[in-house]
């Protein structure tokens, strides 16, 4: 059926049977300089975002939702007291943010 629409690569895979070995080749363990080079992989790479940009220049929902999913690199808390401001409201404040912060990582959902 694949190759009557023209493609070839549905037709082969559909062709594979389990005996047939994978197309794939074998993966080898990982190394630490891949393992650095893997830190900034999100599951979201298979997104071109420059060709994105380049069709939709101000578009930038794409960069929200990873920037929203990416929840395997901790959040930075960065709040600045102000002189004013006493060390007890600071830490209220501190804690009132990382509350939100709490609530925002536990409503992403897991996987």
């Amino acid at each position: 059926m694949a190759s009557r629409t023209g493609r070839q690569d549905m037709a082969e895979l559909a062709s594979l049977t389990p005996e047939t070995p994978s197309v794939r080749p074998p993966m080898s363990a990982p190394r630490e300089k891949e393992d650095a080079e893997n830190e900034n992989e999100d599951g979201m790479e298979h997104l071109d975002e420059e060709v994105l940009k380049l069709r939709f220049p101000r578009d930038v929902r794409v960069r929200e939702v990873r920037k929203l999913l990416q929840s395997s690199r901790p959040v930075p808390i960065t709040i600045k007291q102000l002189p004013e401001v006493s060390d007890h409201h600071f830490m209220e404040k501190q804690e009132k943010v990382l509350l939100a912060i709490c609530i925002r990582t536990m409503a992403l959902p897991v996987g």
